[in-house]
């Protein structure tokens, strides 16, 4: 099996959940693999208060280290909200199968400014937090980053109270 071909297709799965994922919460999609000058967006998406969110989606199942476990694949997320934030000055927000809680991806998220990647969700997990930002306006994305600027913590948080819910 070529691994680069078997990494592509499970990427571009990933890609189309996450879409049908937006669209079905109700998010306007304004644009698919948006070209920037320099970066391309996954998916360009609007919220009921025409707020834009700009999606960077990282997924994959298969290997030890899948989605966002890979610190390779971290970096390029991480690179991605970057240039998308300096380009069209907003946060990048990213959608992954899977999230680092260990090792050298939580001490990368620990680092990151909430202006550069607002918040990472998980694929299948993260649906109250998507109803959120369907209806947030300016000031609650504004409180949010107030109220928690770790995006570590924020991430952290909402697992440790869907796992206590679970109980």
């Amino acid at each position: 099996m070529n691994f680069q071909a078997d990494s592509s297709r499970q990427g571009e799965v990933t890609h189309e959940i996450a879409e049908e994922r937006l669209r079905e919460m109700g998010f306007a999609i304004k644009g698919v693999r948006v070209g920037l000058s320099s970066v391309e967006v996954d998916v360009m998406a609007e919220n009921r208060r025409a707020i834009a969110f700009p999606f960077t989606i990282k997924g994959s199942w298969r290997g030890t280290r899948p989605g966002l476990e890979r610190t390779d694949t971290l970096r390029k997320a991480i690179a991605e909200c970057y240039l998308i934030e300096k380009e069209i000055g907003v946060p990048g927000f990213v959608i992954a199968s899977h999230i680092p809680f260990k090792g050298r991806g939580r001490a990368a998220l620990k680092l990151m400014d909430r202006r550069v990647i607002f918040d990472v969700l998980h694929l299948f997990n993260d649906r109250e937090r998507l109803a959120w930002l369907l209806d947030a306006t300016e000031a609650d994305l504004e409180r949010d980053l107030m109220e928690c600027p770790d995006l570590f913590e924020l991430i952290r948080e909402r697992q440790y109270a869907k796992w206590e819910r679970q109980r």
